[in-house]
């Protein structure tokens, strides 16, 4: 009894990534674009977001010194995943540049901050400006990943 629950528990888990593929594959074909896509501005470049499945999550969209994040699923912005650590993440590199700038290390026109932009509650676009080197780029991209893998989806 305990193995054939499980196989139809994994068998209901395929067929759900089943329908989410024929989903995205029909919205592709309706709307020309994927699923939350924007246009990136000019001097920007698409960098996708995906979970330890290998599904997008987001979009980052990386400028000159700056990086917007475009979550693919509604996701509430108190979400613990997003609050305790997405949030959590880039308020403590803030503070971290914030007392380095202090120092005199760094100067405070180029402390990292950000704003999280909602809509009803929804995460719509958080907005990283002062941006340092690649190696925050792969943190972030971690960090969102993890998180909206994590944070769970509101369903409508």
């Amino acid at each position: 009894m305990e193995e054939l629950k499980e196989f139809l528990k994994e068998k209901v888990k395929e067929l759900k990534r089943e329908l989410e593929l024929y989903e995205l594959l029909l919205s592709i074909i309706e709307g020309g674009k994927l699923p939350g896509f924007r246009e990136p501005r000019p001097g920007e470049k698409v960098v996708e977001v995906k979970s330890s499945t290998g599904d997008v999550v987001a979009y980052l969209y990386v400028g000159r010194n700056y990086v917007r994040i475009i979550p693919l699923q509604e996701v509430s912005v108190n979400d613990p995943y997003i609050k305790g650590f997405l949030l959590r993440f880039l308020e403590e590199t803030k503070t971290k540049e914030v007392e380095a700038a202090r120092k005199g290390d760094i100067p405070e026109n180029k402390v990292l901050d950000y704003d999280i932009r909602s809509e009803d509650g929804i995460l719509r676009e958080v907005v990283v400006r002062n941006i340092k080197g690649e190696f925050f780029l792969v943190e972030l991209k971690a960090a969102v990943a993890y998180s909206l893998e994590k944070a769970k989806a509101i369903t409508v």
